[in-house]
């Protein structure tokens, strides 16, 4: 599938070949006689047509595609440099779909692109085979438009519960990642209404350490769809796979981020309930600095609920999980602290405290409350971190730190003994006086 440029100017061939060729096959004719001899060997998706061509008109061109019934159903663009009302009717009654007048503004091309292909979408060429890809859960992909806003550019990653695929808000030309339910899960409607009442919670946090959520819908076959910011970069589950423990530094900035997140959305009383390595993303912000970011906040009760009942959907593990969240006690802002602590002690070792073949046997390691001496692993470790590691994963609530804010001061604390702390943001009053 290929849009078909047909202009007599080069320069603005080269133009248009530059604003569609991130979403779209690009093809490229100068002369309108040329431009059918295309279309009769191969097919494109839509057609973009100068009005004023050398050889022979745009309306000429118009006309002989609705003689061909091959070509009579492609949609087709005028774009011109002409603004006046008769050539626009001309061209409309030729059988033009739409009319855009130089010079052209890349956002509103793209989305009047969406629009042509979006509403043939549904129809066969004459040969049976379909123009667009269908706009399902199932079958999603590059090109796909979804709602006449988004066009689909690839597959970012998959997982149990969905698929996250890249795409482009047409009208922003901003880069977006979608996330769609399988469709073996988006049948069960209380997990869709799940889906979109987390979504609608992150969505109302705002903060820069929390992947942003923009919109939210339906595709064409009931799939719920939730439209993300999307990140460049890694999962810190990946950076520790790839590097091993991390250097303090990097291990500070992270935590404190993490932890910044989860002030925000225990100050509007969310608890994430799957803090770990794969849920936390590392990039760069506006800078160029160290930035991270916490994902998929709210599904891990979800996730943990459907673990009896459908293995496949359970996405988390439960080396994070706090002993209260395994023993399926009331669940606090506490158990965020917890996993948080585990997320800490692998940075700092290069592996989790706790392994074993099946649940059960994390569980025991996990409740009988003392992790592996981390300096067995990593010698360098000062004791003031030790000591933060130990508390915000100690066994009993109580224990642990009463905050994340509290869990962050101590980091400061830490960082500050290291001579670290300038790649920390510095809070001015203690921790107590600003508790979540």
């Amino acid at each position: 599938m290929h849009v078909l440029v047909v202009d007599d100017d080069p320069e603005f061939r080269e133009l248009i070949r530059r604003m569609l060729e991130p979403f779209h096959a690009v093809r490229e004719a100068q002369q309108g006689l040329e431009a059918l001899r295309s279309m009769e060997n191969d097919r494109p998706t839509l057609v973009l047509l100068d009005m004023s061509l050398s050889d022979v008109d745009g309306v000429h061109v118009l006309r002989q595609m609705q003689l061909d019934p091959d070509l009579a159903d492609i949609p087709v663009i005028i774009v011109s440099g002409m603004d006046d009302i008769h050539h626009k009717v001309l061209a409309l009654e030729a059988g033009a779909n739409d009319y855009l007048v130089k010079p052209i503004i890349r956002e509103e091309l793209l989305a009047r692109i969406a629009v042509q292909l979006r509403r043939s979408s549904g129809s066969l060429t004459s040969t049976g085979t379909q123009r667009l890809p269908s706009v399902s859960g199932a079958s999603l992909q590059k090109n796909s438009i979804i709602d006449d806003r988004y066009i689909v550019t690839g597959v970012l990653g998959k997982g149990g519960m969905g698929i996250v695929y890249e795409a482009i808000q047409i009208q922003l030309g901003r880069p977006v990642a979608i996330k769609v339910l399988r469709e073996g899960t988006r049948r069960k409607v209380h997990r869709a209404k799940r889906l979109e009442r987390e979504a609608q919670i992150v969505g109302s946090l705002g903060h820069a350490h929390i992947c942003q959520v923009y919109d939210m819908g339906n595709l064409e076959d009931g799939s719920p769809y939730v439209v993300m910011e999307k990140l460049e970069g890694q999962s810190l589950a990946k950076r520790l796979a790839e590097r091993g423990s991390l250097p303090f530094v990097d291990v500070l900035v992270i935590m404190e981020h993490l932890l910044l997140a989860l002030e925000a959305a225990h100050r509007n009383s969310v608890i994430h309930r799957d803090i770990k390595p794969a849920n936390v993303f590392i990039c760069r912000d506006a800078a160029g600095k160290l930035c991270a970011k916490v994902l998929d906040f709210g599904m891990a009760r979800l996730l943990w609920t459907a673990r009896e009942t459908d293995p496949s959907l359970a996405l988390g593990t439960p080396v994070y999980m706090a002993p209260e969240q395994l023993m399926n006690y009331n669940v606090t802002f506490a158990a965020d602290i917890y996993s948080s602590g585990i997320t800490l002690y692998q940075m700092l070792t290069g592996q989790p405290p706790f392994v074993g073949n099946n649940l059960r046997e994390v569980a025991k390691h996990i409740l009988r409350g003392k992790l592996p001496d981390v300096r067995t692993f990593r010698p360098d470790i000062p004791a003031d971190l030790v000591t933060v590691l130990s508390k915000s994963t100690a066994l009993l609530v109580e224990n642990r730190y009463t905050s994340a804010r509290h869990f962050r001061h101590e980091l400061y604390a830490v960082g500050k003994k290291l001579k670290l702390a300038r790649n920390l943001m510095k809070d001015s009053r203690p921790w107590w006086k600003k508790l979540v």
